[in-house]
């Protein structure tokens, strides 16, 4: 959470400038702030490889760190953002016991421009070193999953936890349990509409469609998974089944207890606090 602006108030601004954004895209290419982002990708000569990069050495690359969330069980996530004119360069870290476990580096535009500066950003990405990627129509996105920390991370939880159920059959419940899962997610904990639309939390949203879905071993692994704000919403949910015959009320309780600060939303209202806190809340 150091140096990180309340995600409240980045939506706020994305919303804004949003229609600006797209306006952008359909102007006639700014060379000068194509510069800036072709500038950006230098960084990826000195960067890579990564796993082999202290913290601090990555953050004098990138200038400072926009993000870094404690995951609980010897984990924390770190993201690095380098925003250009068109582009932004960002690097987004899981760490275990001081290892790399899994890393996202993308450089991402809008699908309106980047058709415009794809060629430019690949030739550049390529000139410095960057490693294989993906296009993913808006921009490149390489991802490394170093399977041996990843694996002991997993195992740690699973001995606090206890072990997750074989899941089949996700259907359309999939990418909600993605996210709930992710450890690349902190979901952000709320019990209603937050900002100034009054938007239920992706979270809470996510939660309730699996629980609607009767599909309460999704629930379960959730409790048990990599996502600090998914635990939460699974442990209130969970709770309120009387699940105590399975003993899910002692694990849920035991995540509820975690010494970890959760972004919030209440309202317009962006605050850190921990999952008991926020409990109190809830009706």
């Amino acid at each position: 959470m150091t140096n990180a602006l309340p995600r409240l108030l980045v939506a706020s601004i994305f919303v804004l400038l949003a229609g600006f954004s797209q306006t952008r895209a359909q102007d006639p290419l700014n060379r000068e702030w194509l510069e800036k982002d072709l500038l950006n990708l230098e960084v990826l000569a000195q960067l890579m490889p990564v796993e082999q990069k202290t913290e601090g050495q990555i953050s004098q690359l990138f200038k400072r760190a926009n993000s870094r969330e404690q995951l609980g069980f010897g984990a924390h996530r770190i993201q690095f953002d380098a925003p250009g004119a068109y582009t932004s360069l960002t690097l987004s870290i899981l760490y275990f016991d001081g290892a790399v476990a899994q890393y996202r580096l993308s450089v991402s535009s809008n699908s309106e421009r980047w058709p415009t500066i794809q060629d430019e950003i690949i030739a550049a990405w390529k000139k410095n070193g960057g490693p294989e990627f993906q296009d993913n129509g808006h921009g490149l996105m390489h991802q490394r999953v170093f399977t041996d920390v990843l694996e002991k991370y997993k195992q740690r939880i699973a001995g606090e936890l206890g072990p997750m159920h074989s899941v089949t059959g996700l259907g359309s419940l999939a990418g909600d349990y993605e996210y709930l899962m992710s450890p690349f997610e902190n979901s952000t904990v709320g019990f209603s509409g937050c900002g100034y639309g009054g938007v239920d939390p992706q979270g809470l949203t996510a939660i309730k469609r699996l629980v609607a879905s009767g599909r309460v071993d999704l629930v379960e692994n959730v409790l048990r998974g990599y996502n600090p704000g998914g635990r939460v919403y699974a442990a209130w949910q969970l709770l309120k089944l009387n699940r105590s015959d399975s003993g899910i009320a002692a694990i849920a309780n035991k995540v509820l207890d975690l010494d970890l600060e959760l972004e919030t939303c209440s309202g317009c209202v962006v605050s850190y606090r921990k999952a008991r806190d926020v409990l109190v809340e809830e009706k």
